[in-house]
């Protein structure tokens, strides 16, 4: 005799649950990859020199 066995879920459900999750995955990409996401905001300039040494007796204003 033949027994059936029974699937924890059914292939539509399956295919309804994979279709989801491709769904979620391509949502994600494209939020990422937008122009206005941080992973592509462009990158902050890196500050050119560094701190200014002064010497001597200061008599007028300095910036």
């Amino acid at each position: 005799m033949c027994e059936k066995r029974q699937m924890n879920g059914s292939p539509a459900r399956l295919g309804r649950l994979v279709g989801l999750l491709v769904f979620v995955v391509l949502m994600a990409a494209i939020c990422l990859l937008s122009p206005g996401s941080p992973l592509r905001a462009a990158p902050k300039p890196a500050l050119l020199g560094g701190p200014t040494e002064v010497g001597g007796i200061i008599d007028t204003d300095t910036t």
